[in-house]
Order: C-alpha cells, then structure tokens, then sequence
C-alpha cells in the first residue's frame, strides 16, 4: 500500500508496483535475478489495493438544532475513522486477536449512537452499503479490498 503522500487511499501507481516487482526478482546484494531459486515473474502477482467506498444512511435524527451541524461533523468523523481501521487479516501473518475485516450494520450503529449519546440525541434507524449497491448487516472485505466512508445521508 502506498503512502497517502503518493495516494489519499493508499492505492500505489504502476510504477511503485514495478519497483516492487523489481525488487521481488533481484536479490539487493547481488543484483542478480531470483529466478534461479524459483520466483518465476510470469506467475508473481504484485496488484493494487482496492478502496471500496460505504454510504451511511441514517434516518430520523433528532438533536438540538443548535447542535445538528456540529453533530453530523462528528458523526461523518467517527464513522471515516472507522471504514480506515478496517483491514484485510491475513492468517499466519496477523494475529488473530487483532482480525478487523468485517464491517457490520450493528459496529456502525454503535459509532453514531455513542455520537448522539454524547449530545442526548436519537436516531430511529441505520444502514450500510457499497455505493450504488445493497444495504446490508454483515460484509467481510474480500482480499486486497479496503474500505472508506462515502456519504452519510439523513432522511
């Protein structure tokens, strides 16, 4: 994954990925090729991550008027720093204690309501889904698949 100086999501260019192709098949020391030892490139697979974009909808939120703006603000806030922390876990490199690769409808409910708790609001319903896909309760992100937030909408 690339830095977010080369890419607000991570997300490396072609030549990041040929360098490191580049340094997959040739060994730092001596510059030679390691196709010798079997790393054969016509079967190395060095691909991009992907950011799959997740809309919030939220429906009947009721706060203070005063404070609705500064609500949503936080709401948008906590549930972008939520879809960042979600991961793709990789069994026999992470540890199993930390395994974050599942987004539910009822972690993001949780996020928006400690939100509202903390300004004594209410909301009557939330859902979660891929842009332009379906809403759902429960989605593990497929391998070299991230997540971020997308829109959060209130009806």
């Amino acid at each position: 994954m690339a830095t977010t100086t080369v890419d607000p999501d991570g997300i490396p260019p072609t030549a990041l990925l040929d360098e490191v192709r580049e340094a997959l098949n040739t060994d730092p020391v001596t510059e030679k090729s390691r196709n010798v030892l079997g790393i054969v490139d016509d079967t190395l697979d060095v691909k991009p991550i992907a950011r799959t974009v997740f809309d919030v909808e939220i429906e009947d939120l009721i706060v203070d008027s005063s404070i609705v703006a500064q609500v949503k603000t936080d709401i948008t806030t906590a549930l972008a720093a939520y879809f960042v922390s979600i991961f793709n876990f990789i069994e026999g490199v992470d540890v199993i204690q930390d395994q974050n690769d599942t987004i539910t409808t009822s972690t993001v409910s949780a996020i928006v309501q400690d939100v509202l708790d903390a300004n004594n609001g209410t909301m009557a319903d939330i859902s979660v889904e891929p842009s332009g896909g379906v809403p759902f309760q429960i989605r593990l992100l497929n391998p070299g698949e991230l997540a971020k937030l997308g829109t959060v909408n209130y009806i």
